[in-house]
């Protein structure tokens, strides 16, 4: 039984798509277009 668990989890992770690691500075560069938009969250 704990094998058979182990395959599975092998097969499921053989499938996950690998994550890329971004920088803090291109991730506000890709979503700060709402601010060039004129609408702010959060700001007071």
């Amino acid at each position: 039984m704990r094998n058979a668990m182990r395959l599975r989890l092998l097969d499921w992770f053989c499938t996950l798509k690998p994550r890329v690691t971004v920088t803090n500075e291109e991730v506000a560069a890709k979503t700060n277009v709402y601010k060039q938009a004129g609408v702010f969250f959060g700001v007071w």
